[in-house]
């Protein structure tokens, strides 16, 4: 059963640092390295155990926490780049970036300050938005998403295939990857036509010049 997180248990986990970060690998296909990950947040509650993103991020949107929430998962992220880097290992590490936080022209500035504090290329760390909600606030979400870019780091769309003005998007926002919705991905196997748009969003990403990523 659904049994969502309160603010205040958000606010002590903050503080407490129960939240964990997870990194989940992306693969190059053709040849099998691992060319970047993804970083995934739970909450390791001293009570309740583990708790997924379903039961806390939509609470630390309506409460305002989500800013500080997203802040300190860069910075794992970030951080973890670092130690990556400094194993001999030049890989990109990804965040999802709630839509909430297109509105906030603080947002570029914050990233970059993490990155630089922790001497990190801006170029390793990509942020990573839904497409299906990107599109709440178009003008200023474009211009905090072209800041990013500015800044130097990386521009992810999420859940591609699955919003309403996709291809508009495409052409609007300063994206360098496209990462082809799960549903599609599972599909390929036994539908012709979800392979098709696979193949369709590969090719499109591949013309645009951006990096494509099959979820799954």
């Amino acid at each position: 059963a659904s049994n969502p997180v309160t603010p205040d248990q958000i606010q002590e986990s903050l503080r407490d640092e129960h939240f964990v970060v997870f990194f989940q690998p992306q693969v190059e296909l053709e040849s099998g390295k691992t060319v970047g990950c993804e970083a995934l947040v739970r909450l390791a509650h001293p009570v309740r155990g583990m708790i997924f993103p379903d039961q806390f991020i939509p609470v630390a949107e309506d409460s305002g926490l989500i800013s500080e929430l997203t802040d300190m998962v860069w910075r794992r992220a970030v951080r973890f780049c670092r130690e990556l880097r400094q194993a001999g290992y030049d890989i990109r590490v990804a965040v999802n970036i709630s839509a909430l936080l297109l509105s906030d022209v603080t947002l570029p500035d914050r990233l970059f300050a993490i990155v630089k504090e922790e001497g990190v290329s801006p170029d390793r760390m990509i942020a990573e938005v839904t497409e299906s909600r990107l599109f709440e606030d178009t003008v200023r979400a474009l211009d905090v998403l072209t800041r990013i870019r500015m800044k130097g780091m990386e521009l992810s769309i999420d859940d591609f295939g699955m919003g309403y003005s996709t291809l508009q998007q495409l052409q609007q926002v300063p994206s360098t990857e496209l990462k082809i919705d799960l549903s599609f991905v599972r599909a390929c196997e036994t539908s012709d036509e979800a392979k098709v748009i696979v193949q369709t969003s590969i090719n499109l990403a591949r013309r645009l010049g951006l990096r494509a990523i099959a979820e799954g």
